[in-house]
């Protein structure tokens, strides 16, 4: 060991017990901030805490001192008269070591160097500390570890690949069935890319084609539930749809050079367990849906209906519990101003312009195509519409978005600042 190791060695051992400002709450904030006499304050004034105590997030002391690269306080905390073997390695509900959080090779060495933390761990997720680390942007540590445990270096998207080859074990999708069929068309849903979107909400759903540069990141302007009635906030989760879309587009009845109206009824074509995405007109005053609309479309077994325009029949929509997002609602009936002209078949949404301006000035929102083979998801914050074609992608950064804000959200709450927080973990 080195003079200045030991230095420091001494310096922890004898470290001062030092009351910390009142913004310093807790001894989790405290080893965030690295300030070891605060640290020892809370040790030794409350004989309940350990290095290893978890916060209502299961995130303990160390994660955090390893988590900031304070390494003085690393070693305070593993030399403290309370730890045990093997609780440099202690986890977080994730299945994560202090070592995961690791985000420069110095605090690693540390770590496993002086202390001996398990660089062959695997958490709840599977993944190693370097399939991690990689994960996470700090490849310089992850090449380090893979140094000591042999793994081979990842290939650039390596990792993707493996889940799209994993997906294809299951049967999630073969790419010569990328078409959609008339028997998939009519009712047989890929349930699983159903419960894939479904684990995440629209927020969560449009970052991520944002990130894959969707230019409208699937959002669909103007749309709010009108039904059911949310009485409590309580009922805000309960009523999100996702399934296939199925587009029906509307015409003004006065357009002649519109399709001619289908034999079939647009709610009697729309397949068991789909989402029907109706769109009116531009500046549609009267409604498109009805009362009698949800009593079919509920006989049929359909999820819901998004209608890019005004539905009606308020009280007996919200007396059948049906689920309908809208532009809002008004006293006229379908007829005689609109009729259906296209069912089962591409809708193309227009560029929009900024709220509040002219139809002259130029688009701030750009036109969105939704084809009938794409997911559509809508929950209180409103309708996203996912491409067939991109539903894994989006769902793989929709569970590192999620787990990105998690450790935000921790932090926040625990007392860090908005831009050091976000420094942090978003980059």
């Amino acid at each position: 060991m080195t003079s200045s190791s030991s230095a420091i060695d001494s310096s922890i051992d004898n470290a001062n017990t030092v009351a910390p400002p009142a913004a310093t709450s807790n001894i989790w904030i405290a080893a965030s901030e690295g300030a070891i006499p605060h640290v020892a304050y809370f040790l030794t004034t409350d004989r309940s805490l350990t290095p290893t105590s978890p916060d209502s997030n299961t995130y303990t002391p160390l994660h955090a001192a390893a988590s900031y690269s304070h390494i003085h306080l690393l070693r305070y905390l593993l030399k403290h008269n309370t730890i045990k073997p093997g609780d440099v390695d202690v986890q977080d509900d994730d299945g994560d070591t202090p070592l995961f959080l690791v985000e420069d090779v110095e605090t690693a060495k540390v770590l496993v160097e002086e202390f001996g933390a398990d660089v062959h761990h695997k958490n709840k997720e599977g993944l190693s500390v370097s399939e991690t680390l990689e994960e996470n942007g700090w490849s310089d540590v992850a090449k380090y570890i893979r140094g000591i445990t042999g793994e081979k270096e990842p290939v650039l998207d390596e990792i993707d690949e493996g889940d799209e080859e994993e997906d294809d074990e299951e049967d999630v999708e073969d790419p010569e069935e990328e078409e959609v069929d008339d028997k998939e068309h009519n009712g047989v849903v890929t349930k699983k890319y159903v419960e894939m979107l479904s684990e995440y909400g629209s927020c969560e759903l449009s970052d991520a084609l944002i990130k894959l540069s969707h230019p409208t990141g699937g959002h669909l302007p103007n749309l709010s539930i009108v039904s059911p009635h949310l009485a409590s906030t309580s009922q805000l989760t309960s009523h999100k749809i996702c399934g296939q879309v199925f587009p029906v587009q509307m015409v003004a009845t006065s357009d002649k050079s519109a399709p001619p109206k289908p034999a079939q009824h647009f709610v009697d074509a729309a397949p068991e367990g789909s989402v029907m995405l109706v769109q009116a007109p531009p500046k549609t005053e009267s409604a498109i849906w009805g009362g009698l609309m949800t009593a079919r479309a509920q006989s049929k077994g359909v999820k819901g209906v998004v209608l890019d325009g005004k539905c009606r029949d308020l009280a007996e929509q919200w007396e059948s519990g049906f689920t309908i997002f809208a532009k809002g609602h008004s006293t006229l009936g379908q007829s005689p101003f609109t009729r259906p002209a296209k069912l089962g078949e591409s809708l193309t949404f227009p560029a929009s312009p900024a709220e509040g301006a002219s139809d002259t000035v130029d688009p701030s929102f750009p036109s969105m195509t939704v084809e009938p083979a794409d997911l559509i998801l809508a929950d209180v914050d409103g309708v996203v519409v996912v491409p067939r074609s991109q539903v894994t992608q989006v769902v793989e950064l929709a569970k590192k978005g999620r787990e990105v804000d998690e450790r935000c959200m921790r932090d926040l709450r625990e007392g860090k600042g908005v831009t050091e927080t976000f420094k942090k973990h978003r980059g």
